[in-house]
């Protein structure tokens, strides 16, 4: 199928209206007229839309992956994808790389319109490897996903009791925050009432969510976006407080450590390469002239490092 733009279509020469409905008929031209506030984008002359966001997964923010996959997936494991069977999409796209790593730093996962299935199971897939619960906010802002079973870990340094300190401290949180906030928050476990009531009609009692002490996945409803955040925020800090995590500030002041690291090993390594250049004839007549009279009148006066 041909895809042609309103610019194309215009500049066509004794282009009637008689002659496109007949290119219309006949090559099945689609003709695709969208403005660029509209989030379309454009490759070469023609208009080419967007993927169509899935809305339960921006609404509902939990991973496809099953526990025995993102293990698999997590560590290397052979056959993860076998014939027959849906593969386990975990590729992520320029948009969903950004919140993926923007996740790892604040603790928790923020959807945007741009994200799919692939942002939540990546992130859950890190939280397995690095022993820290899974929480996501949804697009809209009245729903955080929390799942504490990745706290445990895997193998040999897997640690249930940690899932068990994990629901006590969250329940604290929680209770603390309802006491802060006007219009409550709602709690539903999976496999509970609440969550196999979603065929119940809406706004029913029956919909709702009705329990009061959590497990170890839970979905919480607010009323506003800004709770959900602070809430988000407030169970990332008390298991950082807990478990000793590092905060982001701490991360970030790791990471820049360990770049110093290797800056230092790279001018290292440069520093002996440039005496090894310098000391042989062979080798200083294949650089340019005088690129190396600094270093070396550096190098004599002790200023270069050993």
């Amino acid at each position: 199928m041909h895809r042609l733009s309103a610019r194309a279509l215009c500049g066509l020469p004794g282009a009637s209206p008689a002659a496109l409905a007949a290119m219309f008929r006949a090559c099945e031209v689609r003709l695709i007229i969208a403005p660029l506030s509209a989030g379309y984008h454009t490759t070469g002359a023609a208009w080419v839309a967007p993927v169509k966001p899935n809305l339960h997964r921006l609404a509902n923010p939990r991973p496809t992956l099953e526990v025995e996959s993102a293990l698999d997936i997590a560590f290397g494991a052979k056959g993860k994808n076998l014939a027959g069977k849906p593969p386990q999409g975990h590729k992520l796209n320029q948009y969903e790389r950004v919140i993926v790593n923007k996740a790892k730093l604040q603790g928790y996962l923020e959807m945007s319109r741009q994200c799919s299935d692939s942002a939540c199971n990546r992130y859950l897939r890190y939280c397995w490897v690095r022993r820290r619960p899974y929480i996501a906010v949804n697009l809209y802002g009245n729903r955080v996903v929390v799942d504490l079973l990745p706290a445990a870990g895997v193998g040999k340094s897997a640690n249930p009791v940690r899932v068990d300190r994990c629901i006590a401290g969250v329940q604290q949180v929680i209770d603390e925050a309802k006491l802060t906030t006007k219009r409550g928050i709602l709690i539903s476990n999976v496999g509970s009432k609440a969550s196999s009531s979603i065929s119940a009609p809406l706004g029913s009692d029956a919909s709702k969510p009705d329990d009061k002490k959590v497990s170890d996945q839970f979905s919480l409803f607010v009323s506003q976006r800004k709770v959900a955040l602070e809430l988000s925020q407030k169970l990332w800090a008390w298991f950082t407080a807990e478990f000793a995590e590092l905060s982001p500030e701490q991360l970030a002041e790791f990471k820049q450590k360990k770049y110093e690291v290797r800056k230092a090993k790279w001018e290292s390594r440069m520093i002996r390469h440039l005496r090894r250049v310098a000391a042989d004839p062979m080798l200083v007549k294949r650089v340019p002239k005088g690129s190396l009279d600094g270093f070396i009148k550096a190098d004599a006066a002790g200023l270069v490092p050993k």
